[in-house]
């Protein structure tokens, strides 16, 4: 039996959000130009996107239209996460690019951090994080030589950076800590993040760490409007 013709509209703009001819937090055009552009009437227009809104796919403003709505990444904070595992699960898939690759000595603020000597080498990347085109995360890794004495940097373009680490050298980050704030981002994290010089950002700087020892110091750089945070509070008295 064939579907009714608004889910079968429906469906055609949900297509176009896939690929990427409408973006997250899009206007939608107007209920005549939909029309007009599916050859149906408005009644039938209307019908699809109540479809639509009911599905948590778009969302409607009062006054101002239609919205495709932005889908958040949920995160929990109360175990040791990994953003390409959460991601994933939550069934969004995410693309990386990796560059800037570099192995060196550090700065004295780097070192400071990770409580490494002034002769430890650093293997650095920056990579951004992208669901579909759209970019949602950048992020500066700093991973301890002595820890991980040889990194591929290219291989992790294709695979998460704990799945190589586990996979080459059979321990991987299991422990860490994190500060969570808030900034109006550099120029340069603007620009990769395709954002606003007057929009904040969320920063997570994490220090991760392998028998002890400061495995990995990243700094990550979020677009608000795409994570969430969840972490599970409980009365002490009643522990």
């Amino acid at each position: 039996m064939s579907l009714p013709l608004y889910i079968n509209i429906a469906e055609k703009i949900i297509q176009k959000i896939q690929n990427n001819e409408l973006n997250e937090g899009e206007k939608l055009p107007a209920e005549r130009h939909l029309a007009e552009m599916f050859s149906v009437s408005r009644s039938t227009i209307r019908s699809s996107l109540k479809y639509l809104e009911d599905l948590g796919i778009i969302e409607t403003f009062h006054g101002a239209g239609h919205f495709v709505k932005t889908q958040k990444i949920y995160i929990s904070l109360n175990t040791f996460y990994s953003f390409d595992i959460e991601t994933e699960r939550q069934n969004f898939k995410i693309k990386n690019k990796v560059f800037d690759a570099h192995t060196y000595i550090p700065s004295k603020d780097v070192k400071d951090i990770m409580g490494i000597s002034n002769f430890t080498l650093i293997h650095y990347f920056k990579r951004i994080r992208a669901i579909g085109n759209i970019p949602v995360m950048v992020q500066d890794h700093h991973i301890n030589h002595e820890v991980y004495p040889h990194i591929d940097f290219n291989v992790l373009n294709e695979i998460p950076l704990y799945d190589y680490l586990q996979d080459k050298f059979n321990k991987s980050p299991s422990k860490g800590v994190e500060t969570i704030t808030t900034i109006i981002p550099p120029v340069e994290i603007q620009k990769l993040l395709k954002i606003k010089p007057d929009i904040p950002v969320i920063v997570i700087e994490r220090l991760a760490y392998v028998e002890g020892v400061v495995a990995e110091y990243t700094i990550s750089y979020l677009k608000p409007e795409k994570y969430s945070f969840i972490l599970n509070l409980e009365d002490k008295k009643s522990v």
